[in-house]
């Protein structure tokens, strides 16, 4: 019998998303469990760096919001209300950007929220954590992104950026996802 570790989970939508990993304990530095960024800033984001993508619906595009690309038609669009995309990190990060690469800069019909432990959710607008939040680019084609630096590291598990109303996938003015992006070391 194989024994499998889990490295990584996701709740999204009651629906609990698991990242396995091997039983072994190796310390090779290019595996999540064994790299200890020696204190350097990254995208912690990013699958390569272990973390895990999922959405409760397209959920067949979640993975290209952490893929390291940010242009259009690379993206993670709503189907329904109250839909989102989540990132759960390889482990507890200090974060102190997100970047959040989409077709609307200025949409008030989602919102951002940030986790320590992957189960517990705060919506960083109520939080006043932003202390940069800056809000640049047009509509449609042309690539708008969304930035909250923090004013001092915040500890971080995990990420999801849910809609609320008004910018499902079937409509002209839908949205799309390219990248989620989040330094932390």
């Amino acid at each position: 019998m194989t024994k499998l570790k889990v490295t990584s989970s996701l709740v999204i939508g009651g629906l609990l998303l698991l990242g396995c990993g091997g039983g072994s304990s190796s310390s090779d530095t290019n595996s999540p469990q064994g790299n200890t960024n020696n204190g350097i800033e990254k995208n912690v984001a990013l699958s390569t760096n272990g973390a895990l993508a999922a959405a409760t619906s397209n959920a067949n595009r979640a993975s290209l919001v952490n893929d390291g690309d940010n242009t259009p038609n690379n993206d993670w669009s709503p189907q329904n209300l109250d839909d989102l995309v989540g990132i759960t990190f390889d482990k507890v990060y200090a974060v102190n950007n997100i970047t959040i690469y989409l077709n609307k800069a200025n949409n008030q019909d989602t919102q951002l929220e940030v986790s320590e432990d992957g189960v517990s959710w705060q919506d960083l607008s109520y939080t006043g954590d932003c202390s940069t939040l800056q809000m640049s680019g047009a509509s449609g084609v042309d690539a708008a992104k969304i930035e909250c630096g923090f004013s001092s590291s915040k500890a971080l598990k995990a990420i999801r950026y849910r809609i609320l109303d008004g910018v499902i996938n079937n409509s002209t003015d839908s949205l799309a996802i390219y990248e989620i992006e989040v330094t932390g070391k």
